[in-house]
């Protein structure tokens, strides 16, 4: 997975929270913590959105499978398969996420983290 190749956009974001975890660890001043707070409440409102998007589409595939299930049916099958996949990323990246704060913070239970939700405001 190491070699995959990544568009700008996610090596940005993989660049922004290597920064983001180093200046934490170097205790830089909070006005470049809050801006790097700006740049994640911004991803992850590009997130919701595409994700609210990707829910559009998937009802899509439903649709056309239930209406013509020769035709629309294997494209339906491997969208979803791929949903499949992506979510387990999305899951693991995340765990990863909650992991390094567990780790950082010395704490089990750290405030930022409810669930598999990270609080930034709380790191």
């Amino acid at each position: 997975m190491a070699h995959e190749k990544l568009s700008p956009r996610q090596k940005m974001i993989g660049m922004m929270y290597l920064v983001l975890t180093a200046m934490l660890a170097l205790n830089v001043s909070k006005d470049v913590v809050k801006a790097f707070m700006q740049v994640d409440k911004g991803l992850t409102l590009t997130v919701d959105n595409y994700a609210k998007k990707n829910n559009l589409l998937y009802q899509e595939f439903d649709r056309a499978a239930a209406e013509n299930p020769t035709k629309a049916g294997p494209y339906r099958t491997t969208a979803f398969s791929i949903k499949e996949r992506a979510d387990e990323l999305y899951d693991f990246i995340q765990d990863l996420k909650i992991e390094i704060i567990k780790t950082a913070e010395k704490e089990e239970n750290p405030p930022a983290i409810t669930g598999t939700v990270i609080d930034i405001t709380q790191v």
